[in-house]
């Protein structure tokens, strides 16, 4: 008889604090000597009993600003954030507007942050591809969408031959770090209750010419979009970025089409099935999906909103609103393949899961690690030398650095990463509610979100398929 299969474990390490002390830093270094020397120079000023007051003013100002933490930053952290999004706001640059719309020729806002977007086509013996060219970034992105079996049904066995045949497509792709500049995927909730049947009636009362239907058929459609912010469907997006820029003749690089193809084949090698390569108009559908409130699209549907505004936890674009989180640490304990199934199979609002991949050459990610290794064993040493404890979060650390180095040692591939939530909902109100939905389902799967609080319009493209956010 055949022994059981145990399940694999993994393992997130906790963030590498890299400071002059552990995880203190530089910054909070200067700020404390700076704040007691401004103390002193009081002191020595001879004020009498005021003068005490401000000098000690003084010094509890500097260190609670180096010290205190509030949503994950410290004051001092904080500072250039609140000062940029204020002084934003003074320019006028958090209300953006398309430069298409009659608005912009009345209004002296700035031009919306989607202008450096641009939808093209790229010729491939599989058909035509959309690729997303970011002139801001000098980068092309194409999609591949992903189709499979429900994961949450599937025995530990046939679940890890899917995770394992991941990690040998991410161990292909870092052998050569160069070709693929990002490499995301996007797993999202989508309004699909009459989904098809509400683009199939809008073509349909489009070609017909009688007028006399004119209010039925805006009644049905009403109905359709409705009833279609009920229900979800998930889908599942792997984007492939690469650097470059269109040529002077309005031509996309080869290297797109090429890493595309070799991305999808290494998906069909390892099993995972791969549905098609997204046309032009379907990477236009993904994006202008983003910022309507229903499945419904309207025809001609605009790519892009023709408005903007940031507010300080939140950004609106036309009727739609969003809210972008920022997943600050990953599980700490071992965790099975499955653990993000509670918060993915949360369900009843929108949302956008992106967790953007940046392949490493090995060489590079060996000397990060032994450079690491090295800086946590002085940590160590200056902490006993000096009467510090190592906290256990220190401990998790160093071990998590080992831990990195062994695997490098052993042929695995070599990836930075970070991951993203965007929320989307048609109104404020509905915003909240979804976002407190959404941290209390992360906090299922052991994941601590942090909100990006004063820059929700850069990051609300970390949720595009751009390949931005590292």
């Amino acid at each position: 008889m055949a022994e059981p299969l145990t399940p694999r474990r993994y393992r997130f390490g906790p963030q590498n604090s890299r400071g002059m002390l552990g995880a203190v830093r530089w910054e909070q270094v200067a700020l404390v000597f700076v704040t007691l020397a401004f103390a002193v120079a009081v002191l020595r000023a001879g004020l009498g009993g005021a003068g005490s007051a401000v000098a000690l003013l003084i010094a509890c100002v500097g260190i609670a600003g180096a010290t205190w933490r509030m949503g994950g930053r410290t004051l001092q952290q904080w500072l250039p954030v609140f000062a940029k999004f204020i002084v934003a706001g003074l320019w006028g640059s958090r209300r953006g507007v398309s430069r298409g719309s009659h608005v912009a020729a009345e209004s002296q806002r700035a031009l919306s942050p989607f202008k450096a977007l641009e939808v093209m086509t790229l010729h491939t013996p599989r058909g035509d591809v959309g690729v997303v060219v970011d002139r801001s970034h000098r980068t092309l992105s194409a999609v591949v969408r992903l189709r499979g079996a429900p994961f949450a049904l599937l025995d530990d066995a046939a679940r890890q031959r899917i995770v394992d045949a991941w990690s040998g497509v991410l161990a292909a792709l870092a052998q050569q770090p160069g070709s693929i500049y990002r490499l995301s995927w996007i797993e999202q909730t989508i309004p699909d209750h009459a989904l098809s049947l509400a683009g199939a009636a809008t073509t349909v009362f489009a070609e017909s010419a009688d007028l006399a239907l004119i209010d039925a058929r805006r009644s049905y459609l009403s109905l359709l979009e409705r009833e279609s912010t009920a229900a979800f469907r998930h889908e599942s997006l792997l984007v492939v970025t690469v650097r470059g820029t269109v040529n002077v003749h309005g031509e996309l690089p080869v290297e797109i089409g090429e890493s595309l193809s070799a991305v999808a084949n290494r998906c069909a090698e390892a099993g995972l099935e791969v549905e098609g390569l997204v046309t032009p108009d379907g990477v236009r559908a993904t994006l202008a999906r983003t910022f309507v409130s229903s499945a419904n699209l309207p025809r001609p549907a605009p790519v892009f909103p023709l408005a903007t505004n940031e507010e300080w936890a939140a950004l609106r674009t036309d009727g739609t609103w969003h809210a972008t989180y920022w997943i600050a640490e990953w599980p700490r304990s071992d965790v099975a393949n499955d653990f993000l199934l509670p918060f993915l199979l949360e369900a009843g609002f929108r949302r956008s899961v992106v967790v953007v991949m940046a392949p490493q050459a090995i060489g590079r990610a060996v000397k990060e690690a032994e450079r690491a290794r090295t800086e946590k064993a002085a940590d160590v040493d200056l902490r006993r030398r000096h009467g510090f404890a190592q906290t256990a979060k220190s401990s998790r650390e160093q071990d998590a650095v080992k831990q990195r180095e062994s695997e490098l040692a052993a042929g695995h591939g070599a990836f930075r990463f970070g991951g993203y939530v965007v929320v989307t909902a048609a109104s404020k109100t509905e915003l909240e509610l979804d976002c407190a939905r959404t941290e209390q389902a992360a906090a299922r799967a052991h994941l601590a979100l942090r909100r990006l609080y004063g820059a929700q319009r850069e990051a609300l493209f970390f949720g595009l398929p751009l390949g931005r956010g590292l």
